[in-house]
């Protein structure tokens, strides 16, 4: 049964309207005003019928305070008088009264009144119910349109639409563009579920190492942005992009695609490699596009020069040199490059002394190879070991991080008498920038000319 609170003071009207409506409806009755606001708010009502005029604050001012305790009227209500008064019918309906019931009361006029009354307020309240739900479901699917479903980043897009705000928004910013090396390669060997597994196992990497503030986009196919809201430095960029290729790297091996796919990524800046996102995404290709010419697997800060140097028709040799060198190496001591830059350069040197004269000896010095060492002091170690590697040897020799114990050295023409004073500078320049610790420094030495057995 239906619940009504009649919130009156007067016995007789009490009794009337208890005899009109007490068969159809369950009748709580409040004759005073804290009495109607309590049962208001613990009991859910389908109808309130007020008196106009009580004793302290009038039924105005109880609907008042209903409503301010309340984020919305749940229940209507309606106004009960004894005046036939213009004005107050009219501040009746602007504080939101379902309608005004004079008294006599009129047995038929108030049981067709307040039937309709609750069941008009049922009605509108599941319709306004049914527009809130669709309204969420509308926005919901808005969202869902914005977002790659199978990466759980967002799509070209919905992407691209906020990069545009967030230009607007951020002073600064350092856009990523990566795809996966060899991705045909996993699609032609493995089949294209396996290219979904590693497009997924992608966004969801990028998704876990970049801030919540930052966004990712799946442009299309194995193509992704990533837009850090900050100004990176080099070291920052390289840092960021080789933290995700390796842990790609190391999924991709996971998923059982050892030794095909790695992480390619070109990166600008904005506003300084571009105002507008047309051109950001423009520089970023051509820098990804130089990544790709020079062996893939790695990352590269957009050069206006180098990026945008036409690599067809006719070019002048000073241009092909500065193209090909890049921002070349002019510091004294032995050229160190990253390890796979050392195989090739080895490889090569192999090749030339085969064919023609001059030798060359690849040297590893191990730290503490019988020693057991805290990482920091490993750290330092190795530190002071690459600065003496540096200071000791030519510009003709190469070197590189082997690991983070074993430091290689390909000395070139160098004489079989002399490699001892070599490595021997070396390990002097090394004990000094040690200062005191005592690391173990042990070396090997294989003479390039030797055949590999």
């Amino acid at each position: 049964m239906k619940k009504i609170l009649l919130v009156d003071d007067d016995e007789e009207d009490i009794e009337a309207l208890e005899e009109i409506l007490g068969d159809d409806y369950e009748i709580v009755v409040a004759e005073v005003s804290h009495d109607a606001i309590r049962l208001a708010e613990e009991i859910d009502f389908d109808l309130l019928l007020i008196d106009v005029y009580l004793p302290g604050i009038d039924g105005f001012d109880i609907v008042r305070v209903i409503q301010a305790s309340k984020d919305k009227m749940n229940v209507p209500f309606i106004f009960l008088t004894s005046e036939r008064d213009y004005a107050i019918e009219l501040e009746c309906l602007e504080i939101g009264a379902e309608g005004v019931i004079s008294k006599p009361y009129s047995a038929s006029l108030i049981l067709n009144k307040v039937k309709k009354v609750i069941e008009d307020f049922k009605y509108r309240k599941g319709l306004e119910n049914k527009v809130e739900k669709n309204e969420e479901t509308i926005e919901q699917v808005v969202n869902d349109s914005k977002i790659d479903h199978l990466t759980g980043i967002y799509n070209r897009s919905g992407g691209v639409e906020l990069w545009i705000e967030k230009c607007h928004e951020y002073e600064q910013m350092t856009i990523f563009m990566m795809d996966i090396d060899n991705f045909k390669q996993i699609n032609d060997t493995y089949g294209h579920v396996a290219g979904d597994e590693a497009l997924s196992a992608l966004g969801k990497i990028i998704s876990e190492n970049i801030n919540k503030e930052d966004l990712a986009i799946r442009v299309g196919g194995d193509e992704f942005i990533i837009c850090v809201m900050s100004f990176l430095s080099e070291k920052k960029i390289k840092n960021l992009a080789e933290k995700i290729n390796k842990k790609a790297i190391e999924k991709f091996n996971e998923l059982g695609y050892r030794d095909i796919a790695t992480i390619s990524c070109g990166v600008v800046r904005y506003p300084e490699d571009g105002m507008i996102v047309e051109e950001l995404y423009r520089k970023a290709d051509k820098a990804l596009y130089t990544v790709k010419l020079n062996g893939k697997n790695g990352t590269h800060l957009y050069d206006e020069f180098l990026d945008e140097t036409s690599r067809e028709g006719n070019v002048e040799l000073k241009n092909i040199i500065y193209t090909i060198e890049g921002h070349l190496d002019t510091r004294d001591g032995a050229f160190q490059v990253e390890y796979n830059d050392f195989k090739k350069i080895y490889n090569f040197v192999r090749r030339y002394l085969k064919r023609y004269p001059g030798n060359a000896k690849m040297v590893v010095f191990t730290l503490g190879r019988n020693q057991i060492i805290e990482l920091d002091t490993l750290k330092k170690a190795m530190n002071s070991l690459e600065a003496a590697v540096s200071d000791a040897l030519r510009n003709s020799d190469v070197s590189t991080k082997y690991n983070s114990s074993q430091y290689v050295v390909l000395i070139m023409n160098v004489k079989d008498e002399d490699i001892d004073k070599v490595v021997s500078r070396v390990e002097k320049i090394y004990e000094r920038y040690l200062m005191g610790e005592s690391i173990e420094l042990s070396y090997e030495v294989k003479d390039m000319q030797e055949r590999e057995e």
